[in-house]
C-alpha cells in the first residue's frame, strides 16, 4: 500500500499547519523541517528551470497545427515569422509576461514528482494559479482536496474589436508625426529611447543623451551626420509634444530625428488587413489545441497565463501596432542609402526582430545590438536572443538578428555564453552610461548623511519594497536622510508616509552617491550595481513574488535580504565587504573598444 503523502499550497509561514506531511510556500522565504520555500527552490535549481522554461518556449513554436507548425503557420513573408513578435515569444520582462508564476509551477512540479505526493490541498487566492495546479494534480492523480477551480476564459471577440479600433487611434494619434528623410547620405543609423537626455541641449541642437554621449566625437565620422530612430516613451511627454521637441533639435542639428513610430500611410491599411486575417486564422488553430501550452517534460498546462496574450498578439490591438511597425521599418529601410552601421539598444523587443529583418532585407551594413546595461540572470529576453544567435543554418522561421551583439559587462558575456551564443558574435564595449565611475570613488571626500532608496521600474515591485523597508526598526530611527529615487522611466511614486524625513530626488546617481550611507534596491535594479561599484553598501530586497533577477547574484560581497529583520541586520552590519575579484562593467574614459566597433 503507498503511504499517503498530503501536502499544503500556502502563501507564507503564518498558513503551516501541523497536520500535513510537507508546506510548500509560495510566497515566502521561510523554511523549517517539512516546509519548502518555493522562492528558495526556485533560486537554488535557477539554471535547470530558466533552461526549461526556455525549452517549453521553443516546443510551443515548434508544436503542428493544422499543415505546418506554430512558427511556419506564422509566416507572414516568406523569409518571416511573426512568431518572433509575439509577446509569448518575447519572453518579456514585464509582470504581464506570467513568466514568474510559470517558472514556479514548474518548480512546484518538481518538488511534488520528488516528495511523491498524492494529496494536495491550494491555500493561494490566485485563481489562475489555484486552477493550474488543479489541473496539473488531476493529470498527474495526486488526490485534491478542495473542489475544481474553473479560471475564466478571455472574451475572444473584444481583441479583435480592438484591433479595428487601434488601426483608426494609430492613424490619429500619429498624423502629424514625420518620417525620416531619405535624402541624406548619412551612414549611421541609431535607435533609443527617447529619455535620459539633457533637454536644455535641444535648444542647441544637440542631443545629449546618456546611453551615447560617452561617445562623444566618436559618432561624428560621418560628416553626414547620425539618422536618429526614437521609440516615444509613455508617461513624459504626448506623441505631439514629442514631435516639436524633435522638430526643434532638426532645425539646429547637422543630425537626423524622428519617432520610431510614424503617420500611417494609406496604402498601408489593406496589407496590414489582409495580415490579421491571416493571424486570425492561426488563433482559430490554436484555440482547437488543447496541448498548445501545455509543457511536455513536466505536465503543466500555462493555457490561463498565456492564452490571453497569444490572442492579444494575434488578434488583438498588438497584433495591429506590431504589424504596422514591421511595414513602417521595410518601407524605411527600403528607401534610404545603404547605411553602413547601424545601432540599437537591445531588450529582445518585438519591434528589434522587425527592424533587424527589414534591416537586413534591404541589403544595409554591420547591425549591432547594444546592450546598454548588465544582463539580469533571469531576463529571459536575451536568453531568447542568446539562442537564436547560435542558429547558423538558414531557415525561414528563424529569428533575424543582429550583426553583433555589444556587451558591457563580464556579467552579461558570461550570461550570452551560458546561453551558448557564438563567441564571434557577441563583442565586448565600455559601458557607456556608468563610464563615470571610471574617476573613482568619491564617497570618502564627504559626509555621508543619506539612506538612499532606488526605485525600481515597475510600480508593484516599488510599493513591496517601500512596506518593508517602513517596518525595520532602524529605518524608523535613523538620523540619516532619507532619499528615493525613482527610476527614470517610471513616474508613479509609492506612498511614501510611512518613512520618516524622506524626500523625493530625481538627481542623478552620480551626484547622490558621494552622500549615500546606504543604498536599498529591489533586486531587478541595475542601479545596484552602479551603487556597490561606488563603493556604497548595496542591500537588496529578495522579493518572494517576483524572480531574483539582480545584477549582483553571485557577485561576492553583495548583500540580500528577504524580510524586514535581515533588513535590520544588514543596516546595522558595520564590517560589510565591498571588495569584488573582478571587474563588472568595462570601463574606460577613451573607450577604445567602441573605437574600433565603429571604423
Amino acid at each position: 500500500m503507498t503511504n499517503s503523502v498530503r501536502v499544503d499550497v500556502a502563501v507564507s509561514q503564518s498558513q503551516v499547519r501541523p497536520d500535513v506531511n510537507y508546506t510548500i510556500l509560495w510566497d515566502d522565504y521561510s523554511s523549517q523541517e517539512n516546509v519548502i520555500s518555493l522562492p528558495a527552490y526556485v533560486e537554488l535549481h535557477a539554471d535547470r528551470l530558466r533552461l526549461h522554461f526556455a525549452e517549453f518556449v521553443d516546443q510551443v513554436s515548434l508544436t503542428p497545427l493544422n499543415s505546418g507548425t506554430v512558427s511556419e503557420l506564422l509566416l507572414i513573408r516568406k523569409d518571416f515569422s511573426y512568431w518572433w513578435m509575439t509577446l509569448f515569444a518575447s519572453t518579456r520582462w514585464d509582470p504581464t509576461s506570467n513568466i514568474n508564476h510559470a517558472v514556479k509551477l514548474l518548480a512546484f512540479a518538481e518538488i511534488c514528482e520528488k516528495i511523491s505526493a498524492t494529496q494536495v490541498s491550494v491555500q493561494l487566492s490566485h485563481t489562475r494559479i489555484v486552477s493550474t495546479i488543479q489541473t496539473f494534480c488531476a493529470t498527474k492523480g495526486i488526490a485534491l482536496a478542495e473542489p475544481p477551480v474553473q479560471h475564466k476564459q478571455p472574451i475572444r471577440r473584444l481583441p479583435q474589436f480592438r484591433a479595428l479600433a487601434a488601426i483608426g487611434k494609430f492613424a490619429l494619434t500619429h498624423r502629424r508625426v514625420n518620417e525620416l528623410d531619405s535624402k541624406s547620405q548619412s551612414g549611421t543609423f541609431i535607435v533609443d529611447h527617447f529619455v535620459r537626455f539633457n533637454e536644455s541641449s535641444i535648444d542647441e541642437g544637440q542631443y545629449d543623451s546618456q546611453y551615447w554621449n560617452a561617445l562623444g566625437s566618436d559618432l561624428l565620422s560621418d560628416k553626414h551626420g547620425v539618422r536618429w530612430s526614437h521609440h516615444f516613451v509613455p508617461g513624459f511627454r504626448s506623441i505631439n509634444a514629442t514631435e516639436q521637441l524633435l522638430a526643434k533639435l532638426n532645425a539646429k542639428s547637422s543630425d537626423q530625428h524622428a519617432q520610431f513610430e510614424t503617420r500611417l500611410r494609406a496604402t498601408c491599411v489593406l496589407p496590414l488587413l489582409r495580415e490579421l486575417r491571416q493571424l486570425r486564422r492561426l488563433a482559430r488553430h490554436s484555440r482547437n489545441s488543447s496541448s498548445l501550452f501545455v509543457d511536455q517534460r513536466s505536465g503543466v498546462d500555462f493555457t490561463a497565463f498565456f492564452e490571453e496574450q497569444w490572442i492579444e498578439s494575434l488578434c488583438g490591438s498588438t497584433a495591429v501596432r506590431h504589424l504596422i511597425i514591421l511595414r513602417q521599418q521595410e518601407t524605411l529601410l527600403k528607401s534610404l542609402p545603404k547605411q553602413r552601421i547601424g545601432l540599437f539598444l537591445c531588450e529582445n523587443q518585438p519591434w528589434e526582430t522587425a527592424f533587424t529583418y527589414a534591416w537586413h532585407k534591404h541589403g544595409h551594413g554591420k547591425l549591432t545590438a547594444v546592450v546598454h546595461a548588465p544582463i539580469r540572470f533571469w531576463d529571459l529576453r536575451y536568453f531568447t536572443l542568446a539562442r537564436a544567435l547560435r542558429d547558423n543554418q538558414h531557415n525561414a522561421t528563424n529569428k533575424p538578428t543582429p550583426s553583433v551583439v555589444a556587451v558591457n559587462s563580464p556579467i552579461s558575456r558570461l550570461f550570452m555564453e551560458e546561453a551558448h551564443a557564438p563567441a564571434h558574435r557577441l563583442v565586448d564595449v565600455e559601458s557607456l552610461m556608468f563610464n563615470y565611475l571610471a574617476s573613482g570613488n568619491t564617497s570618502q571626500t564627504v559626509r555621508q548623511d543619506v539612506l538612499l532608496i532606488v526605485g525600481d521600474f515597475f510600480p508593484h515591485l516599488n510599493d513591496r519594497l517601500i512596506s518593508l523597508i517602513q517596518n525595520a526598526k532602524c529605518v524608523q530611527q535613523t538620523s540619516l536622510e532619507i532619499i528615493f529615487k525613482p527610476h527614470p522611466m517610471n513616474t508613479e511614486l509609492p506612498d511614501l508616509s510611512g518613512l520618516p524625513n524622506v524626500h523625493v530626488s530625481t538627481t542623478n546617481l552620480d551626484e547622490l552617491l558621494p552622500r549615500t550611507s546606504a543604498a536599498i534596491c529591489c533586486n531587478s535594479s541595475t542601479a545596484a550595481l552602479e551603487c556597490y561599484l561606488s563603493g556604497v553598501k548595496t542591500i537588496s530586497y529578495v522579493d518572494p513574488q517576483a524572480l531574483n533577477s539582480s545584477p549582483l547574484r553571485g557577485v561576492s560581497g553583495a548583500v540580500f535580504v528577504t524580510s524586514r529583520e535581515e533588513l535590520d541586520a544588514a543596516l546595522n552590519d558595520t564590517h560589510a565587504d565591498h571588495q569584488h575579484d573582478q571587474p563588472l562593467l568595462i570601463i574606460d574614459p577613451t573607450t577604445p573598444r567602441w573605437k574600433e566597433l565603429l571604423a
